[in-house]
């Protein structure tokens, strides 16, 4: 994100979210909690958000958990190809 981060720290934030098949908008709301310079973008500020579990939708919470859940799955069929076991670090 473009701005100076000692602005930018403890401000509440709202982001928004946008899902295509099916279409579906999602608002988060949270608080900018940590930042960090971009390395080369001196006007840059890279942004940690602490996220108000409160008000996250549910339905964000579900595609989440799907892309999570189809992620995992995906690294374990390519340990299992490669005859390695999940449980190795």
């Amino acid at each position: 994100m473009m701005g100076i981060a000692k602005y930018l720290l403890d401000k509440d934030v709202s982001i928004r979210i946008d899902f295509n098949d099916p279409r579906e908008i999602f608002t988060v709301k949270g608080k900018f909690v940590r930042a960090e310079d971009v390395e080369g973008k001196k006007e840059m500020v890279a942004l940690g958000l602490n996220f108000d579990e409160a008000t996250v939708p549910m339905g964000y919470k579900i595609r989440l958990n799907d892309m999570l859940t189809s992620t995992r799955a995906d690294y374990r069929g390519t340990l299992e190809d490669n005859g390695q076991s999940s449980n190795q670090s």
